[in-house]
Formats: C-alpha cells, sequence, structure tokens
C-alpha cells in the first residue's frame, strides 16, 4: 500500500476544519492552530458578527461564543482532534525543490521556552482566514490627533466612550455594529463613509434575510450578474428601499461598486438612528488634526471636533499578500502542492462555501479531477478580474462532484428527478437553500450522505414554522 501524502494545515478556524474533514480521507494530514484553541476569530467570545450555520437549539442569530461551540463540536463529531496541534505558530515555509517538499519552521506556544523545531509536508494548504489583522485607512494628518484612535477589533463594549464624541470611520458591518453598539452611551455618534453602501435588515418577509435565498434564486442572480448586473444592482437596491427611506444627502448610495465586490451592511437600528440623528451620517473624511476632523459632507468643507477614539474597521489576512490563484484556490507556480481556501469568499453562507471548495480541492488532490495546464489557468485567473462569481459556482459545483447543477438543471437527469419526486424537488429548488443540499447527491467520484434528505426537510420544517 503506497504512502499516504503529507498535508499540512495552516490555521483552524472554519475554512481550515471543513478542509481537515475534507481531506481527512486519503491523506497523512495536521492542522496547526497558533492559539490554544481551535474556531479562529470565533474563539473570541464578545463579538456581535452572526451565523445560522448551527445545531438545532442555537438562537437565530447567536453570539461568537456559541459559533465557536458549533466549530468545536464539528471537530469532535468529525473526528478532528487527533489531527490537530493547537499552541503551534507557523513561523516559516519554504519550497525545498531537491527533495520535492515544503518545510515548515514551527513554533510550539505551549510552554515559555517557544521551542523551534521543523517539519517536512509533501502538500501545503493555507487557510488562515481574511480577518486576522487589523487594515486602517490612510487619513491625512491622524498621526496628529490627541485623543485616542483604535480599530475595531479592539473596540470590546459602549462603556470606555461613556460622554464621548466618537466618529466611526467606514461604511462596512464592522462600522454598523460599532456605531449602533454606542447608542445611548456616546454623546455624538457620526459615521464617516467614503463609498457607497446598501442597508438591508436582517429579517426579510419574517425570516432571517438569507432563508430567503433558494437555488432557484441563486442561479437567477448568478445570471443576473453575468449578463445583466445593472438589472441585478437594481434589485439589490429596490429590495433596501423597501425597507429604509435614505436622505439624498446622505449619500450613502452613491459611488456604489458591483455588488461582486462589496457586502451590503445588514443592520436592524443603524438606519433608524440615522434618521433621528443619533448617527450622524458624513461623507469622505479628508483630514484630522489635533482635535478636530475635515470632512467634505454634502459638498461643503467643515470641521468637526471629535475629543474621543476613532474606530478604524476593516481586516486582512495574517499572511503576505496572496498570489494570483487558479479559481481562488491553486498557486500557478505550485498548483500540485500548494493551495489556498481563506481566498474563496461570496454573498452567500460562507461556511458551506469553504466546504465546497475544499471538496473540491480533495477531489483534485485525490487525483479525481485534473487541473488545466498552466497557460489555460493563466487564462482563467486573467479573466478573473473580469468577472468571477457564476463562473467559480459552476466550476467548484462540477469539480467537488455535487451533481446539483445536473439534478436541479434543465437535462435528463434534471426531468427525470423532477417527474418521480416533485414536491422534494420543488422544495430543493425554491426553499431555503440549504447547505446539505450539497451532500445530497451521488457524484461522479464522491458518495452522498444519506441523512442529507431528512435535514433537508427538518430545516425546510422549521422555518416554515417560524
Amino acid at each position: 500500500m503506497p504512502e499516504k501524502a503529507k498535508v499540512a494545515v495552516i490555521g483552524l478556524g472554519a475554512s481550515d476544519l471543513a478542509t481537515l474533514k475534507n481531506l481527512a480521507e486519503g491523506f497523512d494530514i495536521t492542522g496547526f492552530e497558533r492559539s490554544s484553541s481551535i474556531g479562529g476569530v470565533w474563539s473570541y467570545d464578545v463579538s456581535t458578527t452572526k451565523t445560522t450555520a448551527l445545531a438545532n437549539d442555537t438562537p437565530i442569530y447567536p453570539p461568537a461564543r456559541q459559533v465557536h461551540q458549533y466549530l468545536q463540536d464539528y471537530a469532535l463529531y468529525f473526528k478532528l482532534n487527533d489531527l490537530i496541534e493547537t499552541n503551534t505558530e507557523v513561523v516559516k515555509m519554504i519550497r525545498n525543490n531537491k527533495a520535492d517538499c515544503w518545510e515548515l519552521t514551527l513554533r510550539s506556544n505551549a510552554t515559555d521556552s517557544a521551542e523551534i523545531f521543523m517539519r517536512q509536508f509533501d502538500r501545503v494548504v493555507i487557510a488562515t482566514g481574511i480577518n486576522q489583522l487589523p487594515v486602517s485607512p490612510k487619513i491625512k494628518g491622524i498621526e496628529r490627533f490627541r485623543g485616542t484612535v483604535i480599530h475595531s477589533q479592539q473596540y470590546k463594549g459602549p462603556s470606555d466612550f461613556t460622554g464621548k464624541r466618537v466618529l466611526v470611520v467606514g461604511s462596512n458591518n464592522f462600522a454598523g455594529d460599532t456605531a449602533t453598539n454606542l447608542l445611548g452611551v456616546a454623546e455624538k455618534i457620526c459615521s464617516s463613509h467614503r463609498k457607497g453602501t446598501i442597508f438591508l435588515k436582517r429579517w426579510n418577509k419574517n425570516k432571517p434575510v438569507d432563508h430567503n435565498i433558494s437555488w432557484t434564486r441563486l442561479q437567477i442572480m448568478q445570471n443576473y450578474m453575468d449578463y445583466i448586473p445593472k438589472i441585478y444592482n437594481w434589485s439589490i437596491i429596490r429590495l433596501q428601499n423597501q425597507y429604509h427611506t435614505l436622505r439624498p444627502e446622505w449619500q450613502v448610495n452613491e459611488n456604489l461598486r458591483p455588488f461582486t465586490q462589496c457586502l451590503p451592511l445588514i443592520n436592524d437600528e443603524i438606519v433608524g438612528a440615522m434618521q433621528e440623528e443619533k448617527i450622524i451620517p458624513v461623507a469622505n473624511l479628508t483630514e484630522t488634526r489635533r482635535q478636530f476632523s475635515i470632512l467634505r459632507d454634502y459638498q461643503d468643507e467643515f470641521q468637526n471636533t471629535y475629543d474621543t477614539p476613532i474606530t478604524l474597521p476593516g481586516s486582512r489576512a495574517d499572511s503576505k499578500p496572496v498570489p494570483k490563484l487558479y479559481q481562488n484556490i491553486f498557486s500557478l507556480n505550485y498548483p500540485d502542492s500548494l493551495a489556498y481556501v481563506c481566498g474563496v469568499g461570496f454573498q452567500m453562507a460562507v461556511f458551506h462555501v469553504y466546504d465546497l471548495a475544499s471538496t473540491a480541492l480533495a477531489q483534485v488532490r485525490k487525483g479525481n479531477i485534473t487541473l488545466p495546464p498552466r497557460d489555460m489557468m493563466q487564462v482563467q485567473v486573467d479573466s478573473h478580474y473580469q468577472w468571477f462569481s457564476s463562473q467559480w459556482y459552476v466550476w467548484v459545483n462540477e469539480t467537488a462532484g455535487t451533481n446539483v447543477h445536473s439534478k436541479l438543471g434543465y437535462g435528463m437527469q434534471g426531468w427525470r428527478f423532477r417527474l418521480r419526486d416533485r414536491s422534494f424537488c420543488n422544495t430543493l429548488m425554491y426553499g431555503m437553500l440549504s447547505p446539505h443540499l450539497y451532500r445530497l447527491f451521488d457524484g461522479p467520484r464522491r458518495k452522498k450522505w444519506d441523512g442529507a434528505r431528512t435535514e433537508i426537510l427538518r430545516v425546510v420544517k422549521e422555518i416554515n414554522e417560524m
């Protein structure tokens, strides 16, 4: 029996655990986590980030500690803990072409001695996540500001801001959560934005907003984004306007980027607070001086005084800039041995996107799928900068072997499935898009999960009873 290839997975957040699980069969795999606990950014228990990919008795929008517990339960259920080395930091990685392997320099953080040692692996998967290190916008004169400047990663709660005048810089979900968390505590809250933002609520038609995304609706959205992006943009703005009345002078819908390049700000409170002038929206922070900031607001320049922290949202991966990757996964220089899972991310539930991406990676690494030649991969990488999302979603399903497009499409397999099980087919196509769908069908290279149908029907029943 041939010796199994040794694979290292760096990082143990959501993407990494899915990768460990999908590569565990067929490889000698080890996962490395520099902290003492798996779960990545979810291991910190004071957070307002939300998700729904959790156990039956988890609240609809649980705190981060419950997401962290879910990830720990995931590792326990799939027996991943024996493959994991915590308190082990990867400090250096080099390619040894002579030995045809990757050499990882590791540091043990379990003791004060910080032991350094080296190990060799045939293949490496980097899955350190995209929210590790803070990223702050460049603001003229920020070094002269007399107040405290903090990043949203340092924000632990509103109590330190009692009676303060706070400027929140940015218009992403970090910024929205920070600004609304300060309501009733800070004396004044201003929210500065540079680019346009779409505001959505967490609930739509008495359901969490992502529960309204079905397989069919997702395909329609992908086609709109691919062929008529202006119609897609219009539909998202129309959805926003069903919830909110935005004042033109706020300028929050100006300079909108394509929705494949940004995420909406999902928050139930922020627009209402802006209407009541509890949060003041201002456009284009241009300069910060000792005690005030200059903002270009409503086309006029004015000064606002702050004696408090400025929170700067945004984050990036804790690594060097990620190189160009085939399908946002495979290294062009070392496609057979180096892959990234942290580079994928789309406007759908990210946990199941990571699962799909790592399943596709597993099929390639097992030899069930052959990657194209380097020049063809380079063409795909170049075209990525023109357009990416819909093409990737088709590719990842085909490579992972989910068989979903065939079963829910309009070919022979699709019509045969409709005729044999029309009611269940309609549930899959028009009901909430459940991650169990991608384990439902036998594929050309992988078996289905026998419990997928039961789980889909259970989830649909719970959603209908909400």
